[in-house]
C-alpha cells in the first residue's frame, strides 16, 4: 500500500516524458520535412530566374521552423544550418553556383542529423 503512491507519481512521470517525446518528434518531422521539400524545390530550379523566389521561401521557412526547433534543441547544430541558408542566398544573388550544390547537401546531411539526433533511442540517451 505504501508503495502505491509512489508507483503512481513514477507511472505519471514516464508517461509524460512519452508523451512530450511523441509531440516534440512530429514537431521535429514536420518542420525538417518542410525544410527539405524547399531545398528539393531550390535544387530543381536552381539554373533559372525562380532561384532567388525559391531561396527566398526557403529562408522564410527556416526562419519560422527554426524557432520552432530552437526551443528544445541545440542551439549549435541549428547555428550551422542558418549560416548554410545565408551563404546559399548570398551565392545565388551573385550567381557564384559552384558552392551552391555542396552547401545544399550539407544542410541536408545537417537536417537529417538534427531529426536522427532528437529520435528517442538508447544510444542517443546514453
Amino acid at each position: 500500500m505504501r508503495f502505491l503512491k509512489e508507483y503512481t507519481i513514477l507511472f505519471i512521470i514516464i508517461v509524460f516524458v512519452i508523451l512530450i517525446e511523441i509531440i516534440t518528434d512530429n514537431i521535429t518531422h514536420k518542420a525538417i520535412n518542410n525544410i527539405s521539400k524547399n531545398i528539393d524545390e531550390l535544387e530543381s530550379v536552381l539554373e533559372t530566374e525562380e532561384a532567388k523566389d525559391s531561396i527566398n521561401e526557403l529562408c522564410l521557412s527556416w526562419k519560422n521552423e527554426g524557432k520552432k526547433l530552437s526551443y528544445y534543441m541545440e542551439h549549435n547544430e541549428l547555428e550551422k544550418i542558418s549560416i548554410l541558408v545565408d551563404n546559399v542566398k548570398s551565392d545565388i544573388e551573385s550567381e557564384n553556383t559552384e558552392e551552391i550544390n555542396k552547401e545544399l547537401n550539407e544542410m541536408k546531411f545537417l537536417l537529417e542529423h538534427v531529426k536522427n539526433k532528437q529520435k528517442l533511442e538508447l544510444k542517443n540517451i546514453f
